[in-house]
C-alpha cells in the first residue's frame, strides 16, 4: 500500500488515530512519506515530552493525537477547527469572532469572546505558547507535526493547560534543494494557491525556506433575502431590509520565512517568521429556532434552508499576526541546552451582523471590536539522557502580554431593556491589561528496571496582572459613540501554583506500553474585560484540575493492527464560568465538577492496501457544585450539563489504496478515501438553552498520485447535515420569553479538487 496517512473506520470503533500516520516526522527534519507500508505502522516521532530526543508516539505515556504533513493534507485539513477527529475534542471558534478559538478537551475548555480569559487548552507553536487567544485557530499549510495532547499538561507544554495542549512545528529547511506546491479550487468561489522552496544558502551552515499561501473564498452561505414577512410593531411595513451577501468569506495571505544557521554540527540557531493577513466575512448567523416574540413584533420568520442567512448589515474582520521565534540549541555530550525566544504582535478589527436577522437587533457596527496585543516570551531548558536509567529535563519560562481591547454594540433597546418600543441604543466599553508569568518546571525518569520507568515532574508559577477597564455602557440613543463614558476602573493581583505530575510505564513486550499517572493542571485567575459594572470587573480566582489516568498503547498482528485506550478521571474545581446575561457575559469562580471517561483509538491493516481506523469516546461530566448562576438556585445549577461536551464521540475512516501496472505506472497510485465524524448531542451554552442534536458528517476525497505529484478531489459535509455548533442565547422581554436562539453554523457542503507537486 502506498499511502502515507492513517485510514480509520474499524467497526463500531469511531475516528481516526492520527497519531499512527504512516509517515514518521523527526523533530528537526521530517521525512517525506514512505513509499508504502506492507502492513507495518510507522509512528510519528514527538517532542511533548521536551526531552533530549524526541519520543515515539506509541511510548510516550500521554494520550496523544499526532498529525503528520501528508496525514493533513490527504484529509483537506487547513485549520485547527477541522481536527474535531480527534477522541473527546471540540474545537470551534464562537461564531461571533472568527478566529477566536473556543477549544475544548475532555470537557474542559473555553466558551465566549472575553479577551481577558486565559485558554484552557494551550495553543503552541514551534515552542512558543499563543497567549492572546485572537489567531490561535492556526492555518495548517506549513504545517510538518501537529499534535493534540489530551488532559492537563501543566508541567511541560506551556501555561493554563488544564483542558489539554496543541502543539504545532512548522516545516524547517532541508539540507537539499526542495520545493512542493498547492492548487485547490471548490465551490463557494474557492482558490487557494500554496508554495514552498527549501534548501542550502551557504553549504550546510546555513539553510532557508520560504513559504507563501493565499486563500481566498467568496463564501459557502448566502443571503439570499429568505424567509416571510408581515407587518408587526417593530416592522410596521413588513418590509426585509436584508443584504446579498454571502458570508464565511476568506481572502488571507500568509508569508512564513525560515533561516537555519549552524556553524558547527553541535550548535544551531533557527530563525522562524509568519506575516499573515486575513481579510473575511463576519459571522454566517441565523435564527436556529422560530420564537413566537421574533414573530410578534417584528413579524419574521427565518427561512428553513440550512446554508441559508439573512442579513441586514454588513459582516467583516481582519486580523494580522506577525510573529518572530530564536530557536537556539546545543547538543553537548551530556544534554541538549534549548532556548526559544518569541515575539507576537496581533491587531484585528471586526464588523458583525450578529443577531442572524434583517434587522438591528444587536450587531457589532464599524470597527466595532478592535484589538492589539503585544507577546513576548522566553524559555530555556537542559534536557539530559547522559545515563541508560536516568534522564531528566528542567527549564525556566517568562513570558509578558499586553493587550488593548476595546468593543462598540449597538442594539436595539427592546432587546437591552425589555422594552415595548425599538429603538437604537449604542454601547462602548474597552479594558487594558499587561501580565507576567514567570515559571520554573522539572521533570525526571528513572529506569529501575529494564521496561519500567518511572517519573516525576512539577512546574511552580508566578501569574501577575493589571487590568483596566471602561465598562460596557449605553452611549445613547442612536449609532453615536461620542458620548460614551470615558471613566476607567482597574484593579491588580498574583497567583501562585505548584502542579505535579507523577507515571509509571511499563513496557509489557516490544509493542506494547502500559501507563498510570497522576497530573495537576491550574489556569491562572481572570478579570473580565466585557465587564458592564465595577463588580462585574473580578478577578475570578485560577481554577484546578486533578486527573487520574490509565492508558494502554499496542501493536499486534505483525503490527497490521494497533489499539490503544485512556481511562481518566479528573476533578475540576473553582470552574471559571462566563454567563451570558442580556448578551453581556459576567464572570466567576462558579463551579466544581468531576469528569470520567474512556478513549478508545484502533488502526487495522487487514491486507495491503486497505487501512481501517477509529477511535471512540465516552465522557460522563457532573457538577458537584454551582453557584453564582442568576435567577437559577444552587440545587437547580447542579443538574445542567456541560457545554460543549458530549458524552459520545467517534471518528471513523477507511482509505483503498492500489497500484502499479493497473493505473498508469509503477509509481502510480489510485487512492479513495471515506470518513464519518459523529458527535452526539450536548449543549452549546453553559445554561443549556441551546441543545444540539447529536449529527454525523461524511467526508471522502479520491486521488491519483505518484512520487511527485497528486490530483484529487474531495468532499466535506457530504450530507450537507446543518449543525450550529457555536451558538448563543439573547435574552428578549420577560419571563419565559425570549428573542431566541442565534446558530453560527459549522460549513455547509464543499466540494473541490487539488492539484500538488514536490521534489
Amino acid at each position: 500500500m502506498k499511502t502515507s496517512y492513517t485510514t480509520l473506520a474499524l467497526a463500531m470503533l469511531l475516528a481516526p488515530i492520527p497519531a499512527l500516520a504512516q509517515e514518521q516526522a523527526a523533530p528537526a527534519d521530517p521525512s517525506p512519506a514512505p513509499a508504502g507500508n506492507e502492513g507495518v505502522f510507522e509512528d510519528i516521532v514527538v517532542t511533548a515530552n521536551k526531552g533530549a530526543v524526541g519520543e515515539s508516539v506509541q511510548r510516550i505515556p500521554v494520550a496523544i493525537s499526532a498529525f503528520s504533513d501528508a496525514t493533513l493534507q490527504n484529509s483537506q485539513i487547513s485549520n485547527l477547527t477541522e481536527l474535531n477527529r480527534v477522541p473527546g475534542v471540540q474545537f470551534n471558534d464562537p461564531g461571533g469572532v472568527p478566529g477566536y478559538a473556543n477549544f475544548f478537551i475532555r470537557g474542559v475548555g473555553l466558551v465566549g469572546s472575553v479577551r481577558s480569559l486565559e485558554p484552557t487548552v494551550g495553543i503552541s507553536i514551534d515552542g512558543m505558547p499563543q497567549e492572546y487567544i485572537i489567531g490561535t485557530i492556526l492555518p495548517l499549510e506549513d504545517a510538518a507535526v501537529v499534535e493534540v495532547l489530551r488532559g492537563p499538561q501543566g508541567v511541560l507544554n506551556g501555561r493554563n493547560s488544564t483542558g489539554g495542549a496543541v502543539n504545532l512545528r512548522t516545516k524547517r529547511p532541508t539540507r537539499d534543494f526542495s520545493a512542493e506546491g498547492r492548487v485547490r479550487v471548490g465551490n463557494g468561489g474557492r482558490f487557494d494557491t500554496y508554495g514552498r522552496v527549501s534548501g542550502p544558502i551557504a553549504g550546510d551552515v546555513l539553510l532557508g525556506k520560504i513559504s507563501v499561501s493565499h486563500k481566498y473564498s467568496k463564501g459557502l452561505y448566502r443571503d439570499r433575502n429568505g424567509g416571510t414577512f408581515v407587518p408587526a410593531p417593530f416592522n410596521p411595513s413588513g418590509t426585509d431590509n436584508s443584504l446579498k451577501k454571502r458570508e464565511s468569506r476568506e481572502n488571507s495571505w500568509a508569508i512564513r520565512p525560515t533561516l537555519e544557521f549552524r556553524p558547527i554540527e553541535e550548535l544551531s540557531f533557527t530563525l522562524l517568521g509568519e506575516y499573515l493577513d486575513e481579510k473575511g466575512g463576519g459571522a454566517a448567523s441565523r435564527i436556529v429556532n422560530v420564537i413566537p416574540n421574533l414573530q410578534t413584533l417584528w413579524g419574521y420568520t427565518p427561512p428553513k434552508d440550512s446554508d441559508e442567512i439573512n442579513h441586514d448589515g454588513a459582516s467583516y474582520h481582519r486580523l494580522k499576526n506577525r510573529r518572530i521565534i530564536l530557536e537556539s540549541e546545543y547538543r553537548a555530550g551530556f544534554g541538549v541546552f534549548t532556548s526559544v525566544t518569541g515575539y507576537r504582535k496581533v491587531t484585528y478589527n471586526l464588523q458583525g451582523d450578529v443577531d442572524g436577522t434583517p434587522f438591528t437587533i444587536f450587531h457589532f457596527p464599524k470597527d466595532g471590536q478592535i484589538d492589539d496585543s503585544k507577546q513576548f516570551s522566553q524559555e530555556v531548558r537542559f534536557a539530559s539522557d547522559f545515563s541508560d536509567v536516568f534522564r531528566f529535563t528542567v527549564g525556566g519560562f517568562y513570558s509578558r502580554l499586553k493587550f488593548f481591547s476595546r468593543e462598540r454594540r449597538v442594539a436595539s433597546t427592546a432587546f437591552l431593556q425589555s422594552s415595548s418600543v425599538n429603538r437604537i441604543v449604542s454601547l462602548q466599553g474597552s479594558a487594558n491589561q499587561t501580565g507576567t508569568s514567570l515559571a520554573a518546571f522539572y521533570n525526571i525518569e528513572y529506569e529501575p528496571l529494564s521496561g519500567l520507568t518511572l517519573s516525576h515532574g512539577g512546574r511552580y508559577t508566578k501569574d501577575k496582572k493589571r487590568f483596566s477597564v471602561i465598562p460596557l455602557a449605553s452611549c445613547g440613543l442612536g449609532e453615536i459613540f461620542t458620548t460614551c463614558s470615558t471613566t476607567s476602573f482597574g484593579g491588580r493581583d498574583s497567583w501562585n501554583n505548584y502542579s505535579p505530575k507523577f507515571s509509571i510505564t511499563y513496557e509489557a513486550a516490544p509493542d506494547t506500553t502500559v501507563y498510570g499517572s497522576f497530573t495537576k493542571g491550574y489556569r491562572s485567575g481572570a478579570f473580565n474585560a466585557r465587564a458592564s459594572s465595577i463588580a462585574a470587573i473580578g478577578p475570578a480566582d485560577p481554577e484546578t484540575i486533578e486527573q487520574f489516568e490509565l492508558g494502554l498503547k499496542t501493536t499486534f498482528l505483525d503490527n497490521r493492527a494497533r489499539v490503544n485506550v485512556a481511562v481518566f478521571s479528573s476533578e475540576y474545581k473553582d470552574i471559571q464560568r462566563t454567563v451570558l446575561v442580556n448578551a453581556i457575559q459576567t464572570l466567576s469562580n462558579a463551579a466544581n465538577a468531576r469528569l470520567r471517561g474512556v478513549e478508545l483509538e484502533s488502526t487495522l491493516n487487514p491486507f495491503d492496501g486497505l487501512t481501517l481506523s477509529g477511535n471512540v469516546s465516552y465522557i460522563d461530566a457532573q457538577f458537584k457544585e454551582f453557584i453564582g448562576l442568576p435567577g437559577v438556585p444552587p440545587e437547580q445549577a447542579k443538574q445542567l450539563q456541560f457545554e460543549q461536551l458530549p458524552k459520545w464521540t467517534g471518528y471513523a475512516e477507511a482509505v483503498y489504496t492500489f497500484g502499479g501496472p493497473r493505473v498508469m505506472s509503477e509509481d502510480t497510485d489510485i487512492s479513495s478515501r471515506i470518513a464519518w465524524t459523529y458527535r452526539g448531542d450536548y449543549f452549546a451554552d453553559t445554561v443549556n438553552r441551546a441543545p444540539i442534536e447529536g449529527f454525523g458528517l461524511l467526508d471522502a476525497s479520491l486521488a491519483l498520485k505518484s512520487d511527485r505529484w497528486t490530483i484529487s478531489l474531495y468532499g466535506k459535509n457530504l450530507t450537507n447535515k446543518f449543525w450550529s455548533g457555536q451558538t448563543a442565547v439573547f435574552n428578549f422581554g420577560p419571563p419565559p420569553g425570549n428573542f431566541g436562539v442565534v446558530g453560527f453554523g459549522a460549513p455547509p457542503r464543499e466540494f473541490g479538487a487539488e492539484v500538488s507537486f514536490k521534489f
